[in-house]
């Protein structure tokens, strides 16, 4: 009796954590929205403070895990959670470091926050999907998940439905940004896909299917509606590159859910409003490749000189958005360049904004080619991100450790293709991760892309499963000896 009561409590005690596991992929919206619930958002310090609390809670419960496994583990597994760790440790190393010789500590301490807070969680979850082989009960999950969201997201689509072109877009919507909800209903849908090709596989819980169909076509609606064109293009890649593995798999039916919610976002598309907000943005970068905005941001006289401008004058004092306004005041009242005007509207509120900030930090990689800017060294200059990590890479480590980094991330990509082919577990994987790859070269920041270090855990431990199995066995046939 006691040994069934033991069991029962370990069982409760794994399905908690798949949960928050589950929550840790979509972390920082998940405790957001609670927040908002249990606050109404009438007290956003409160909110707030109910957020920390909530991504402290499942951070820690993770890390606890996987430094209970490490007790308790064989030599092997030590080996392999180290191992597994190393990457996510070689960051927080630099960040800590970097955060000691920083004179702007105030803005690598909240860089070194949110690379504990996000980072750390999802690859503890990686270190526990892959040692307990349980990433179809976390896929599974997810849609539990997407469940406690949906009247948050019932509310932002009726709010952002309502936006007008007046509107104050950059307001957000209960404490969040509409970018936010975007890419966290796009990783939910990745998920869903997933889920809804296991369960046609097996053919039941027709209930469940229904549910994920519903909520694929929630997350379609959030992916273009929240307004975010890096969302919108995940989300349109994540659809296309699924179905094309969901038919060379044969799971025909998992693409219905696809279709419906491509039937859902042009169905919006023709029935919005001409002046909603949210809609137009997602139509203002195809204007922009019209009228040469793409060209222009490239290799116009005015947006290398706005660039130079922005070098210059950012530092300690002010960032790229103080620059550019001060920019724009010193213009006010003189003759008005047209194409200088277009530029400087482009590099604050268009979509060529990234294309600046990439030039940016290839500019800052070409002054110090070899060591680079330091860690967060763009970041603590210009007060952002370029939007990329490759480039951010670039631009804080130089060109030697930046090529390296991105040789790394292609051929992690290459290696997940490889084992999909024999994997169920991989193959998710892959429909899981596109989203995220998306997210990591048009949004991500490097220290608290925690997609990056999630895939680089499952990986390591992937790759370092037979030579520490072998090295065991040579151990054990050498004692046995």
């Amino acid at each position: 009796m006691t040994k069934i009561g033991s069991e029962n409590r370990v069982s409760k005690a794994s399905l908690v954590l798949e949960y928050m596991i589950a929550v840790s992929f979509v972390m920082n919206f998940f405790a957001n929205m609670i927040s908002f619930y249990l606050t109404g958002n009438k007290i956003e310090l409160v909110r707030k403070v109910i957020s920390q609390g909530i991504i402290f809670a499942i951070t820690l419960s993770l890390v606890i895990y996987v430094v209970h496994s490490w007790f308790v583990s064989d030599l092997m597994t030590r080996k392999k959670i180290l191992f597994s760790l190393f990457p996510l440790g070689l960051s927080g190393l630099m960040l800590f470091t970097g955060l000691l010789k920083a004179s702007d500590k105030s803005s690598l301490f909240k860089i070194f926050l949110s690379w504990a807070s996000y980072c750390v969680a999802l690859t503890c979850g990686a270190i526990y999907i892959m040692k307990e082989d349980k990433l179809g009960c976390i896929i599974a999950k997810i849609k539990y998940v997407a469940v406690v969201m949906i009247p948050f997201w019932c509310m932002a689509i009726w709010y952002l439905g309502h936006l007008s072109l007046q509107d104050d877009f950059t307001k957000g919507f209960g404490g969040l940004t509409h970018l936010s909800i975007g890419y966290a209903a796009v990783f939910i849908y990745s998920f869903l896909i997933c889920d809804l090709a296991a369960i046609f596989k097996s053919m039941v819980n027709r209930l469940s299917c229904f549910l994920i169909i519903i909520e694929m076509i929630i997350c379609s609606l959030i992916a273009v509606i929240s307004g975010g064109r890096g969302a919108f293009f995940a989300w349109c890649v994540v659809s296309v590159l699924a179905g094309i593995a969901l038919l060379i798999k044969k799971e025909k039916g998992a693409i219905l859910g696809i279709l419906l919610g491509t039937i859902t976002i042009l169905g919006v598309c023709v029935v919005a409003p001409s002046d909603n907000a949210s809609i137009n943005r997602q139509f203002y970068f195809i204007a922009e490749l019209k009228n040469g905005d793409t060209k222009r941001s490239f290799v116009s006289e005015e947006s290398q000189s706005l660039i130079t401008q922005i070098y210059n004058k950012a530092g300690e004092s002010q960032g790229i958005a103080e620059v550019v306004d001060s920019i724009g005041k010193a213009k006010h009242g003189e003759t008005a360049d047209k194409d200088f005007e277009e530029v400087l509207y482009s590099v604050t509120n268009g979509s060529m904004a990234r294309f600046y900030l990439w030039q940016l930090a290839i500019k800052e990689m070409r002054q110090r080619p070899l060591l680079g800017m330091g860690p967060a060294g763009f970041q603590i200059k210009y007060k952002t991100y370029p939007h990329n990590i490759l480039f951010e890479c670039l631009s804080d480590f130089g060109l030697i450790i930046g090529t390296i980094f991105t040789v790394v991330c292609i051929a992690l990509g290459a290696l997940v293709i490889k084992y999909s082919i024999s994997s169920r577990k991989y193959f998710d994987l892959i429909i899981i991760m596109i989203g995220q790859v998306v997210y990591a070269m048009l949004s991500g920041t490097l220290y608290s892309c925690e997609a990056l270090f999630f895939a680089f855990a499952v990986i390591i431990w992937q790759l370092t499963d037979q030579p520490i199995r072998k090295q065991g066995n040579s151990e054990k046939k050498e004692s046995d000896t």
